[in-house]
């Protein structure tokens, strides 16, 4: 029905924009270092991020899930590709910028 449509529109809507409120309290862009992020979410300790890595440290720290969208900022159209250093801070200062936009 045209409410359950309504109902879901806007609990979604408000689910991203607690999530984008959220991430602005609790993370400004000069509050945290990649560099440290990195080593965090590396839990294999091999110097490069699978998306299995990349996905779980989202969640784990960030509480957030990553869209198809988030992944392609650090690994491009290449889903098997590690994520190295460099890939990884170009790619989560786009999506944190995005998210608390």
């Amino acid at each position: 029905s045209i409410q359950k449509d309504l109902y879901k529109s806007a609990r979604r809507y408000t689910g991203q924009a607690f999530q984008r409120a959220r991430l602005k309290t609790t993370l400004s862009m000069d509050d945290w270092d990649p560099e440290e992020i990195y080593d965090r979410f590396d839990t294999r300790k091999d110097g490069v991020l699978s998306v299995e890595e990349l996905r779980e440290g989202f969640l784990t720290h960030f509480r957030m899930t990553l869209t198809p969208e988030h992944i392609k900022e650090f690994v491009g159209e290449k889903p098997d590709q590690p994520i190295d250093r460099e890939a990884f801070i170009k790619g989560i200062k786009v999506v944190l910028s995005e998210t608390t936009k």
